[in-house]
């Protein structure tokens, strides 16, 4: 899984240095594979992390952990709403300067006044909620499909940027 971290790799090695950002993601590596080893170790055959939670914390560790999991999975949401929102208002700006002509700053105070991010915000949230209350799930099928081209894209990217 890539996620939005991966596009300041670049910019880390730029201020750490090629040496110090090497060991820096070697130790990186070091610590998400033990983790992962330990974690891979407890599971055993479980199929599912939820499994394990309940055979080894019991009904109580396993509603302590999924309250956790959901509060965890709920900022990477929050920042991907954000970065929907941020990326969608300069658009949405200057579709409306090419069809009325008038030049409208970017102002991401919250303010109703006039088209601003917080309108944009309401837009992406709808759209979200139609998208995610369909229940034919064939379409998130056919779009994840291009995951790799897109993580591929990405990695060029970050490998052109860093270069």
């Amino acid at each position: 899984m890539v996620g939005t971290g991966l596009v300041t790799i670049p910019w880390a090695y730029s201020q750490s240095g090629i040496a110090l950002g090497i060991i820096l993601t070697i130790v990186a590596f070091i610590i998400s594979f033990t983790t992962q080893y330990f974690i891979m170790a407890a599971a055993g055959k479980d199929i599912d992390y939820t499994e394990t939670l309940k055979k080894t914390f019991g009904k109580n560790g396993w509603y302590f952990g999924m309250v956790l999991f959901i509060i965890m999975l709920t900022i990477p949401i929050l920042i991907f709403f954000q970065l929907l929102s941020q990326f969608l208002y300069p658009i949405i700006l200057v579709c409306i300067e090419l069809k009325t002509g008038a030049n409208i700053e970017i102002n991401f105070d919250m303010d109703f006044s006039g088209f601003s991010y917080s309108y944009t915000c309401f837009i992406v949230f709808i759209y979200l909620f139609i998208l995610t209350a369909r229940r034919d799930m064939s379409i998130f099928i056919k779009i994840n499909t291009f995951g790799v081209l897109f993580t591929m894209i990405i990695i060029v990217y970050i490998i052109t940027v860093g270069i």
